[in-house]
């Protein structure tokens, strides 16, 4: 069977990658492009999302930003919504 692919080859090839990061504040922002693999065998790429890492309570947290050209002023307007614990 030649051309087949094992399914650890498919899962090496499928996931997230990560394409950029940016230190703010009291995290990191990070630039994920999403990996998928075709019906036809091709690589397809989607993204990138935005993500802010960052810990809380002993526990490192992500929040979704989304697909923006500016994440920072969406995570500035995330973290204005989000209610103070």
């Amino acid at each position: 069977m030649e051309g087949a692919t094992s399914g650890a080859e498919r899962r090496q090839a499928e996931g997230s990658e990560v394409v950029e990061y940016r230190p703010y504040e009291d995290g990191m922002l990070q630039a994920e492009v999403r990996i998928y693999t075709r019906r036809d065998g091709g690589r397809s790429e989607r993204g990138p999302y935005w993500y802010f890492r960052f810990h809380e309570g002993g526990r490192q947290k992500k929040l979704y930003l989304g697909r923006t050209d500016d994440p920072e002023a969406v995570l500035a307007e995330k973290r204005s919504q989000r209610p103070a614990n």
